[in-house]
């Protein structure tokens, strides 16, 4: 065989030419082995082929074309290298970015020259933005609104927002897109953006830009909620029947008839049922809420209501709620877990924050297992994935220390100036805006608070809910701790110039909206609920009292969290010793109440007789809570001895919230054993001389005995679960 190279062509001629034997073509053609290598080299490859063909050619025909090739050109060799490529590389997109560090911001620059790696944005999907970009970053340190303008553009040129999730660029979760003008965008604080300049259909040139804040804003306005009133599981919704025996969550009005929550849903709930599945049934059930967008969104939660069961606490039965980011092949992480019972219907709220960015989908799985035991059940309902709300609630304080007055204060600037002084002093009290508890003859105590709602104090017992809740007199616990998270001596008072309903007590008590010592104004007591922690007393506006404080910018859920313990509650009814009733009719109005209202166990009076105190009809081995799940008291045997307690039983049975009410007692504590003339002559009679110990509901310090009542009074009961 012959070897020939022309300008690095290699052609191989057929052995047949050289042989006249037959041959094992390779090429399927003529003898005439042609081998046309077409090296269209457009790089200017000098290819100095030496193509040595050692024809080894044999009288047996066998060509063995050996072709040390090496400019490893196969046949039909297209070497496309243009060596011309005029793009940057777009690995990754949006390489090297001009940082933006603060706002405004105005430069002119040009397109001309930039990356050209982005033709889509995912916001405009029908514009092609095919010219070349320049790419901006920023990163605001609070949640900021940002307007982007163009002007003098050479070229049609739009301007675009994009998030930075860690691997530049990314068009299809686009923010904001527009022609020359974005207004008003809410970017996350702590978060990077993309601010990218574009070309449509091609254009490049010059411009300039400036960009502006709007100030704080509100990035986003998720709000998903589902309560299950439809009677059935919701569509979009999954249902995962571990088993697939039916044996699975469903949707329900009706409890499953062993071991009830104290309080009951409203309407339809979801259900899962081990109880009923009955014994050696094992279960391992999901249910699943449909996949969701975060949406720009920092600050998600998830909140529920729910009662669990547990048949064996600590053993393998469970219930899990867990978050799965990204898409279904990403694992399920537990947010949230129960193996022990819960004592009533519990409110959860988790923040989601540390499972997902802003732009990430999601979706959320109710878990509930037996493993190999036999469970109880697990009831959920009202579940809301929220950016509107928050897990911490609001804070408020008592502001201790320093006796103020009144007439001192310089008004609710002054006031308000104190609050927010200690607050930013204590290492107690989160960061926020602290106002003053306080009404002037042009703004009322209550409008205060704005729109905020949720509030516990330092110690982080539930205060109220709601801004209704506050003027209703639906009060938790006292407001009863001060800054350092000290408890305030019971005598303290505190200036609020404000009414039951949080009003403006008085237009003339006011000390001169706090900034003259004359005259007078209404104090409340830091130990007391519903009216009295707002509106008990009269104060000199020279006399040394201490300020409420409470937090304005969070909207959180509040309400106890459900405990174990017996039932305690307020008589809605009244008693008139004329009648003679006796402490066995008090006992009888316990029951019947407690009856009417579907409440478990017994129940008697807390109320003492000249033979023997009232700590004597009970006994100490359970702590007591009201129908709210407020505990009275850590400790049940210091309620019955000292008289000490951490909330006012000012909750009747029916769940209404009771407010400045005189309760029969008979004593000065319930350990004490009373005189016949201070029990209405054991509440039989009004014989003259003769008086009733009397306590205040709304009270935690005078709860048991304030005053020496008239026994032609009618006057109400502590009822106390046995």
């Amino acid at each position: 065989m012959r070897t020939v190279t022309i300008l690095g062509i290699l052609l191989l001629v057929g052995c047949n030419a050289i042989t006249g034997v037959n041959d094992l073509d390779f090429s399927g053609g003529s003898d005439t082995d042609t081998d046309t290598d077409t090296d269209t080299d457009t790089d200017t490859d000098t290819d100095t082929d030496t193509d040595t063909d050692t024809d080894t050619d044999t009288d047996t025909d066998t060509d063995t074309d050996t072709d040390t090739d090496t400019d490893t050109d196969t046949d039909t060799d297209t070497d496309t290298d243009t060596d011309t490529d005029t793009d940057p590389d777009c690995d990754p997109v949006c390489e090297d970015p001009q940082e933006i560090s603060s706002l405004p911001f105005s430069e002119t620059s040009t397109t001309v020259g930039g990356q050209s790696c982005m033709d889509t944005y995912s916001c405009m999907p029908t514009w092609n933005e095919s010219g070349p970009e320049k790419v901006y970053t920023y990163t605001p340190s609070d949640d900021e609104s940002i307007s982007v303008v163009l002007s003098n553009t050479v070229g049609d040129l739009d301007p675009i927002i994009l998030p930075d999730l860690g691997e530049g660029c990314s068009p299809p979760d686009c923010v904001a897109i527009a022609d020359t003008q974005i207004n008003d965008v809410c970017l996350v604080g702590g978060y990077t953006y993309f601010i990218v300049v574009d070309g449509f259909n091609g254009a490049q040139g010059s411009f300039d830009i400036d960009i502006t804040s709007g100030g704080h804003c509100t990035p986003c306005s998720l709000d998903e909620s589902e309560d299950f009133s439809g009677a059935a599981i919701p569509g979009g919704w999954t249902v995962e029947d571990g088993e697939s025996d039916d044996n699975t969550w469903f949707v329900t009005a009706t409890v499953n008839g062993t071991n009830n929550p104290l309080h009951a849903f409203d309407g339809d709930f979801a259900l899962v049922d081990s109880d009923d599945a009955g014994e050696g049934v094992f279960m391992e059930e999901s249910l699943i809420t449909p996949w969701m967008q975060a949406d720009g969104c920092p600050d998600l939660i998830v909140s529920f209501d729910h009662y669990y069961r547990d048949a064996v606490p600590g053993a393998e039965d469970v219930a899990r709620l867990e978050i799965q980011v990204g898409d279904d092949t990403a694992p399920w992480v537990t947010v949230g877990e129960w193996d022990d019972n819960l004592y009533d219907i519990a409110h959860e709220c988790f923040p989601l924050g540390s499972h997902i960015d802003p732009w990430d989908s999601f979706r959320l799985r109710f878990y509930y297992t037996t493993g190999s035991t036999w469970g109880w059940f697990w009831y959920v309902d009202d579940i809301v994935v929220t950016s509107t709300m928050s897990c911490q609630p609001n804070q408020v304080f008592v502001l201790a220390g320093t006796y103020l007055t009144p007439g001192s204060l310089g008004g609710l600037f002054g006031a308000d100036a104190l609050c927010q002084g200690a607050a930013d002093g204590s290492g107690l009290i989160q960061d926020g805006t602290y106002v003053a508890w306080l009404s002037t003859t042009s703004v009322n105590a209550i409008d205060r608070l704005d729109s905020a709602r949720g509030w516990v104090r330092p110690d982080g017992k539930p205060f109220a809910d709601t801004v209704t809740d506050i003027a209703n007199g639906k009060i938790y616990y006292p407001p009863s701790i001060d800054q350092n998270g000290a408890e305030v001596n019971t005598t303290t008072r505190a200036i609020t110039g404000t009414y039951t309903n949080g009003t403006l007590y008085d237009s003339l008590m006011t000390c001169g909206d706090y900034t003259s010592s004359s005259g007078t104004t209404r104090g409340g007591g830091p130990w007391g609920t519903a009216r009295l922690w707002t509106d008990r007393t009269n104060l000199a506006c020279t006399d040394g009292v201490f300020l409420y404080c409470f937090g304005i910018d969070r909207n959180a859920l509040v309400k106890p969290y459900p405990v174990e313990g017996r039932i305690a509650f307020l008589s809605e009814g009244t008693l008139a010793p004329t009648s003679g009733f006796g402490i066995s009719g008090a006992d009888a109005l316990c029951t019947t109440e407690a009856s009417d209202a579907g409440l478990p166990g017994s129940y008697q009076a807390m109320i003492a007789v000249s033979t023997a105190a009232a700590a004597s009809r009970f006994n100490d081995t359970m702590q007591w809570k009201r129908l709210d799940n407020v505990l009275l008291s850590d400790s049940p045997s210091d309620l019955l001895t000292t008289g000490v307690m951490d909330a006012p039983i000012n909750v009747t049975a029916q769940e209404s919230y009771e407010q400045n009410w005189g309760v029969w007692s008979g004593a000065s504590s319930p350990a004490d054993l009373p005189a016949l003339s201070n029990t209405c002559n054991d509440w039989t009679s009004t014989a003259t001389g003769t008086y009733g110990g009397t306590g205040i509901a709304s009270l935690t310090d005078d709860w048991f005995y304030q005053f020496a009542g008239n026994c032609n009074n009618s006057q109400r009961v502590y009822c106390f679960q046995q």
